[in-house]
């Protein structure tokens, strides 16, 4: 059996989507070692896993429960670590493939698992030539999107080592234009057990619909999204026949006085997502292909209010299949709000197609294409650096 190094860029929307494949390969035999922030390794232990140190010393810039937090943000690790190499970022990004590299000799690692689009996007890479036997896979937890105004789908760097890189979600839910043809497409990845995080389920009345917020763990980044929880604040009163459970991350302070007067709503810091969502007839997002998969495993229809990066394409991909509605950020009125809400709860034909969408992704997470994927690589020895 193999040795397998993980590698991925340190925040929760990179790292939860491969603890199902990691657990899946342990399951066939195999040893997975998770080489990420020192203030993640516990919880990681906690699930089973072997940890191996990242560079030193920037593990305080996320938080001991950063694994499973809404409040957390990698853009905090890369600063720092940026600012450890006096703000040379080309020297901190090769600093990043140097150690990959060093931590695949220490563990003796027949496999590294590196994160696809920290390679795409700053070079991020694992130098074969010093132990050629190293096999070298990719695993991308996003869809491809525009970056630097190139469609991601068509570069030639992710082209050329596409057959090595496990795109974790199911190809149906992409559309044409950034399909890769060649890619190796597995399963969700959703990975169910959250149970670390506190939830007061007595709270919910039985037969009462449930109206799930959440703008993912980079919620931090949103300028916008506490003028957001507001005005779902002022929906929420205006339904009093539905429950509202919003995920505020670091916004949840500045909701916690407001929202003692709504006995239909309520605000978290953390909260367990796919528990949630296994009881909610909607769910607000910002459009993180995270949040999106686990909607569609349990058949949640989704109001999409997209930020950046690659939300405004994964809203598209949520209209273009009929999964869903979406709104710009900047457009958002109460009453806009209400009735798009209202909209989502009624409309029988998007609840029809979340139905089928569900049952593609619950088929597909049973097949663990993943695993499958990984053992392919490891038995072809594609051993490039890119």
């Amino acid at each position: 059996m193999a040795k397998i190094l993980i590698w991925m860029s340190p925040e929760p929307g990179h790292i939860l989507p491969t603890l199902k494949i990691a657990r899946d390969l342990q399951m066939r035999g195999h040893s997975v070692i998770y080489h990420t922030c020192l203030a993640l390794h516990q919880q990681l232990r906690n699930l089973g896993f072997e940890c191996h140190p990242l560079l030193e010393p920037t593990d305080e810039a996320l938080s001991p429960n950063g694994l499973f937090s809404t409040t957390q943000s990698s853009k905090n690790w890369y600063q720092a670590l940026v600012t450890r190499f006096n703000n040379d970022r080309v020297l901190a990004y090769s600093a990043i493939s140097d150690d990959i590299t060093a931590a695949a000799i220490a563990t003796d690692a027949d496999l590294v698992l590196i994160d696809s689009l920290m390679n795409y996007l700053y070079g991020i890479k694992v130098d074969c030539s010093i132990k050629p036997e190293i096999s070298v896979g990719f695993i991308q937890t996003n869809l491809p999107f525009i970056i630097f105004g190139k469609n991601m789908a068509r570069s030639p760097r992710l082209l050329q080592r596409a057959d090595r890189t496990i795109i974790l979600c199911p190809k149906e839910f992409e559309i044409d234009d950034f399909k890769i043809e060649s890619g190796c497409y597995a399963e969700a990845s959703i990975y169910l057990d959250r149970s670390e995080t506190y939830f007061p389920w007595e709270w919910l009345v039985p037969n009462r619909q449930l109206i799930y917020c959440s703008f993912g763990s980079q919620c931090s980044l949103y300028t916008e999204a506490i003028d957001l929880f507001r005005s779902l604040l002022a929906v929420a009163k205006r339904m009093p026949d539905y429950q509202f459970i919003i995920s505020a991350g670091p916004y949840f302070h500045d909701l916690d006085a407001i929202i003692a007067s709504f006995p239909n709503c309520k605000a978290f810091a953390n909260i367990p997502q796919t528990s949630l969502l296994a009881r909610a007839a909607a769910m607000i997002s910002q459009g993180g292909l995270g949040s999106i998969k686990e909607c569609l495993y349990f058949g949640v229809p989704m109001l999409v209010i997209p930020f950046v990066n690659d939300q405004p394409l994964n809203a598209a991909r949520v209209r273009h299949h009929g999964l869903g509605i979406s709104l710009s950020p900047g457009n958002v009125t109460v009453e806009g709000l209400h009735s798009e809400i209202n909209r989502l709860l009624k409309d029988r034909e998007i609840s029809s197609r979340v139905k089928r969408m569900r049952e593609i992704f619950q088929a597909r997470e049973k097949g663990q294409f993943g695993v499958t994927m990984c053992e392919e690589i490891l038995v072809h020895r594609r051993a490039r650096s890119l």
